[in-house]
């Protein structure tokens, strides 16, 4: 004991300049009698004397302003310098010869048993303010930067700095004297390193200028619902893009609504792909925390499905879960490359609250966290949304939550609302709760986009406040711009207005299947009308959607699948098909080209080759029809050629000269070539 008594007092003469003799470390240096008060404490803890261990600590920490749990392991050498305000948890670790400043926490970040603070290695140095929370260890001669918050391992030999702490590897180990004067900047290092990165990337991004991404004549052109403006899609790096969809809530089957939403989303990512990125798709998967009301108020929706059919909500979840995919695959909507249920993601939800909390952007009230609006500059990001306008509840004529500080605030993690009847709950530095609907799209986005998101995708109802709230909470984390460019898809209507889940009686895919129609009419439907055009559902016009989509498919099935393509020709006809997509993504001037395509000068493996290239983005199996609907195919257009030649023959007799001028041309166009005979008119296809 006394050696160990001997090594304290050495490492504060060792570190603490200021310090003349060992007689005054002794007896006024409040983090050696800290430390030294520990020490007896744990000894008690240790032989079952707790009552007495706890009441050496809290004596200890009444006296120097440092609290150290018994239950703490600390080695030699510990030199706590001006302590006050140090807490140090009860299943933290403390290596030998280790330093730590004022206002330290060693803590845990929830109420789990077992080992839930942090292990510092040896010789192990702690600034001012800094925050290290959770089971993780901070390797030997590690440092961390005043003011920073850890909430993940540290290696040997490295600095942590920043909030949240990114790690900067250092060269070497510690120093054999403290110089906090003479240490290498880890942020300057980090700012070289940037350096040199950004050299590196404008090396990349002027080869790939000249290679496969497309030059700046032929960059896609987006509306932007952020600025309300087109502008040019560019990536935060190149040849690569971040997107990322709003997933369902899956308490109850999608609407075609729903899905209209996910079919244009799904044209954007595959012509992307077309055009050459690399493109990582992610989409959650709601499964809690998503209420009834925009003002976190109401039932939470996936509570109010399980009701409705007598299951629990993780039954409910994986029903509708498959049931929207089943759906998608019936559209040839593509699986994303990620798909995350916001119930996989809970320690990532509480990470991220207790870093805006740890920030000052948000704020605990009645047993919930909520986000501080009041603390950003701007709010009302998308469009002219103004605080008059938007009145908190109107949607479901609720009331406001008293327990907000000003009435945009929203909820990060509740845990009194709605708390009892919430099937699922998890334990939390808050309370035992669950996490709000805002906050799972930021971090599942973090998780697997990471710093930069390049495009975010949703339906237009979701503009606020979700994606609103998105944007709050993403750049409060992340002290910076987080998603430069949003992506909204207008709503489908029908005779009633919007068509919504809370109206009833709303349509699905199997429902349509019911009636006949084959799923890919009504994305054909879908395609014929812009994303940022309302849309009007009607059977009337579905029925001349089926038509034409069938006529379009017959006429496709017609051409010989014989010899090759002619890929200079291809070139050529994909143009216009580019051109179309690139001006923000105008899916029915992209169908017509289909049709360009049949009535060009080309042969028939070309033509088969740009559509197939077309439908890797359209995705209506245009190219995939059985050879059994060749024949209807060529009577239908048997059938037209001989109309043509009739009305042909009736112009001519009439002297009709104009007329009968304009059929020859159509029929030219279609290939035909008519013969007068002895026998009468005679026409074949030419080629």
């Amino acid at each position: 004991m006394f050696k160990t008594l001997k090594a304290d007092i050495d490492a504060v003469m060792e570190r603490d300049p200021a310090a003349r003799s060992r007689a005054e470390v002794f007896f006024l240096y409040s983090g050696f009698k800290a430390v030294r008060s520990h020490r007896k404490a744990n000894w008690c803890l240790r032989h079952n004397l707790k009552f007495l261990a706890r009441w050496i600590s809290q004596r200890s920490r009444h006296k120097t302003g440092i609290e150290i749990h018994p239950g703490a392991t600390i080695g030699k050498g510990l030199f706590i310098d001006h302590g006050m305000g140090v807490v140090i948890g009860e299943t933290t670790i403390i290596g030998d010869n280790c330093t730590i400043y004022q206002n330290v926490t060693l803590g845990g970040t929830g109420k789990e048993t077992g080992k839930r603070h942090p292990t510092l290695g040896n010789n192990v140095l702690v600034g001012s303010g800094a925050k290290v929370l959770g089971p993780f260890k901070v390797g030997d001669n590690a440092r961390i930067a005043a003011g920073a918050v850890v909430l993940s391992e540290v290696p040997p030999n490295a600095t942590a700095v920043g909030v949240p702490a990114r790690v900067v590897k250092v060269n070497g180990v510690r120093s054999e004297t403290l110089d906090q004067i003479h240490v290498s900047d880890p942020v300057a290092l980090a700012l070289c390193n940037l350096e040199h990165k950004i050299f590196e990337l404008q090396k990349q991004l002027d080869e790939l200028k000249k290679e496969n991404v497309k030059s700046e004549e032929e960059q896609m052109i987006l509306y932007n619902s952020l600025g309300q403006t087109k502008q040019e899609f560019v990536p935060h790096t190149p040849g690569k893009v971040n997107m990322y969809t709003c997933g369902p809530t899956v308490y109850h089957y999608a609407h075609i609504g729903n899905l209209r939403t996910y079919i244009m989303e799904d044209v954007l990512e595959k012509y992307l792909r077309f055009s050459g990125y690399d493109v990582n798709r992610v989409m959650n998967i709601t499964d809690v925390g998503h209420l009834s009301s925009d003002a976190d108020t109401g039932e939470d929706k996936m509570l109010s499905g399980a009701k409705r059919e007598h299951k629990t909500v993780m039954e409910i979840a994986k029903f509708y879960t498959d049931a929207f995919f089943a759906d998608c695959e019936k559209l040839n909507i593509k699986r994303p490359d990620v798909v995350e249920p916001a119930t996989n993601c809970i320690d990532d939800f509480i990470n991220m609250i207790s870093v805006l909390l740890e920030k000052g952007y948000a704020y605990i009230a009645g047993g919930n966290v909520y986000f501080d609006t009041s603390k950003l500059d701007n709010y009302y990001v998308f469009g002219n949304m103004n605080e008059d306008d938007l009145v908190v509840g109107v949607r479901d004529s609720v009331e406001e939550d008293e327990n907000k500080r000003n009435k945009a605030d929203f909820v990060l993690w509740f845990t009194k609302s709605k708390f009892d009847s919430q099937e699922l709950k998890w334990d939390s530095p808050w309370g035992v709760g669950y996490p709000g609907w805002h906050i799972e799209c930021s971090c599942i986005s973090y998780k697997h986009c990471g710093e930069y998101l390049d495009i975010h995708c949703g339906g237009i109802d979701n503009a606020f406040p979700h994606h609103t709230n998105e944007i709050a909470q993403s750049e409060a984390f992340l002290g910076h711009k987080w998603c430069p460019y949003w992506f909204h898809v207008l709503h489908l209507n029908d005779a009633r207005g919007k068509m919504s889940k809370s109206k009833g009686g709303f349509l699905t895919v199997s429902l349509l299947e019911e009636k006949g129609y084959n799923p890919l009419v009504y994305r054909m439907f879908c395609l014929q009308s812009h994303y940022r055009k309302p849309l009007t559902f009607s059977y009337d016009n579905l029925d001349n959607t089926a038509t034409a989509y069938n006529k379009l498919v017959k006429r496709i099935s017609a051409l010989s699948r014989d010899g090759e393509p002619d890929m200079a020709k291809a070139e050529e006809l994909t143009k216009g098909f580019s051109e179309a997509l690139d001006n923000d993504l105008n899916t029915s001037l992209a169908l017509t080209c289909v049709y360009d395509v049949l009535k060009a000068d080309a042969d028939d493996a070309t033509k088969l080759y740009v559509i197939g290239e077309f439908d890797r983005v359209l995705s209506l199996d245009l190219t995939k029809v059985p050879e059994s609907n060749k024949a209807d195919a060529d009577d239908d257009f048997a059938k037209e050629v001989e109309e043509l030649i009739a009305q042909r023959t009736k112009a001519r007799a009439e002297k009709d000269w104009a007329t009968a001028d304009a059929i020859r041309d159509k029929l030219k166009e279609m290939k035909v070539v008519v013969k007068d005979t002895k026998d009468g008119i005679e026409w074949h296809v030419e080629g």
